[in-house]
């Protein structure tokens, strides 16, 4: 069962947030983006983060779930962020062959647990109005800026693949906005924490759901993980490129263990502490598997010359760009629409 994001839910959280932190942010729609942002004193969201969101959600499922991702978010870059209409265009076969494909969805049958996008939609909105606190502040900015490398500078990771964690955590130690979103992510933990303690979430629905925030990390790592691709051409330079957002993930996610941990250390027993902390170590695997899913795409030749800049790109028109962007659109909503006939049989 999935539950949609509520619109008036995430409005009447803007207002609380507004209330609390004495700021004026609004809600705007734009559909040219693919994940929330913070512009101006307004958080700028699409309905597409939903499918977004769903798709993350339902990865660890299915191989082909982790294909459609990739290029799902592959053709957002090309048109939203390149402004590369004909290689989005080169891409786009290959989304709707996939997004088409009965197969994708005769796997999800084992899919059991409640999906709530609804809480993940509010948290991803969390996130983006801590961004707008900090932006205008700038004390407040580098002093919790200042606590997340202090925090992250003590993470310790064993072993062989520990190994090469530590030589990527020198850099996100130096990256100051990677560092922000740290801070912005421990304020979804508070709120969920919050939700858990005034009784909004039960024990069951609680655990389901810290999996399921985990998810929603995940959009930004992997957006900005294969937008990444683009500048850095080759094996060698996508692999590279691989381990510092791998890296990225796994910091993220013990922080996000922390901050969670310390906002209900007065409420969880134990074996709720335990339980906790096996669910997130889970899901770091199962992003091992998107990860590998997605050296998988690019080392198919076909996709990596797609997926490069065209430096003598042909003259696309408005009315094609339009076009291009339209089809797009329309796969993702009867992609959404397919899936959740599906889940919600």
């Amino acid at each position: 069962m999935v539950q949609h994001a509520d619109y008036n839910q995430l409005r009447n959280d803007i207002l609380s947030f507004n209330k609390e932190y004495s700021i004026n942010c609004v809600l705007e729609f734009d559909n040219n983006r693919l994940l929330p942002e913070t512009k101006d004193g307004s958080i700028l969201l699409s309905k597409r983060t939903e499918l977004l969101l769903l798709l993350e959600n339902l990865y660890p499922y299915s191989r082909d779930i982790q294909k459609l991702l990739f290029f799902y978010v592959a053709v957002d870059i090309q048109l939203f962020k390149n402004n590369s209409y004909e290689n989005a265009q080169r891409l786009l076969p290959i989304l709707e062959k996939l997004s088409r494909c009965d197969k994708v969805l005769d796997e999800l049958e084992d899919v059991t647990e409640p999906l709530r996008i609804d809480l993940q939609m509010r948290a991803l909105l969390r996130h983006e109005l801590c961004h707008n606190i900090l932006s205008n502040d700038s004390e407040q900015k580098q002093r919790c800026i200042e606590e997340a490398r202090n925090i992250i500078e003590g993470f310790e990771f064993p072993g062989r693949r520990g190994c090469l964690i530590r030589r990527n955590q020198k850099k996100c130690l130096k990256d100051n906005n990677f560092l922000e979103e740290n801070v912005c992510d421990a304020e979804i933990a508070r709120w969920l924490a919050k939700c858990c303690i005034e009784g909004e979430l039960s024990d069951t629905d609680f655990e389901c759901i810290c999996k399921q925030i985990v998810h929603s990390l995940y959009s930004r790592t992997f957006y900005g993980m294969v937008g990444e691709f683009y500048k850095n051409p080759g094996i060698i330079g996508q692999n590279k490129a691989m381990l510092l957002y791998a890296t990225k993930n796994v910091i993220q996610i013990n922080f996000f263990e922390i901050a969670l941990k310390d906002s209900l250390k007065e409420t969880l027993n134990d074996t709720q502490k335990s339980q906790l902390k096996k669910n997130l170590e889970n899901e770091a695997e199962n992003f091992n598997l998107l990860l590998e899913a997605t050296t998988s795409s690019l080392r198919d030749l076909t996709v990596g010359y797609s997926l490069s800049y065209n430096k003598n790109p042909s003259i696309i028109s408005p009315e094609e760009k339009n076009e291009i962007a339209q089809h797009y659109f329309s796969l993702g909503e009867s992609l959404y629409s397919a899936l959740l006939k599906r889940l919600n049989k």
